[in-house]
């Protein structure tokens, strides 16, 4: 009895089970079972392995990628969904993108964490000697930024 449609083939190509091994789907008293067996398949291959497997498949299979892999995945590549910053890192560009009001990219890198805190709390009405006393005690943190020139 087959309880998942096998269109694309996927039970006989990659996850080598035929649709009659897998538990039903909609009997949650199954589901631990399920897991237990997807859990060992899954990790029978390489993220490469199964990215070949599932490639063009219709599929909601999508590698889970670091920060640094997803800007160079085929799929981000051809959406343009990253964008290089001054400092040759990759940040997302914002989403999501409207046709009548789409968002503008930023070109600078991100602030450091701290790199504006003196500033903030001089405008809060603090004193030098004040943040300088905070920041000694490690109340709040402020960032050394190198200088652009």
């Amino acid at each position: 009895m087959h309880r998942f449609p096998d269109d694309a083939g996927y039970f006989s190509t990659g996850l080598q089970l035929s649709p009659d091994d897998v538990p039903s789907q909609m009997d949650q008293s199954e589901w631990p079972a399920m897991k237990k067996m997807f859990v060992k398949i899954f990790a029978s291959k390489t993220q490469s392995q199964w990215s070949e497997i599932f490639d063009g498949k219709d599929a909601c299979v999508t590698p889970v990628l670091t920060r640094d892999e997803a800007p160079h995945h085929p799929h981000n590549q051809a959406n343009k969904s990253f964008l290089a910053n001054q400092s040759g890192s990759y940040e997302p560009i914002p989403a999501p993108r409207l046709s009548r009001t789409p968002g503008v990219p930023a070109t600078t890198a991100r602030p450091e964490a701290g790199q504006h805190t003196p500033e903030i709390m001089a405008e809060l009405g603090y004193k030098d000697e004040e943040i300088k006393e905070l920041e000694a005690s490690g109340a709040v943190e402020t960032a050394s930024v190198n200088s652009k020139l």
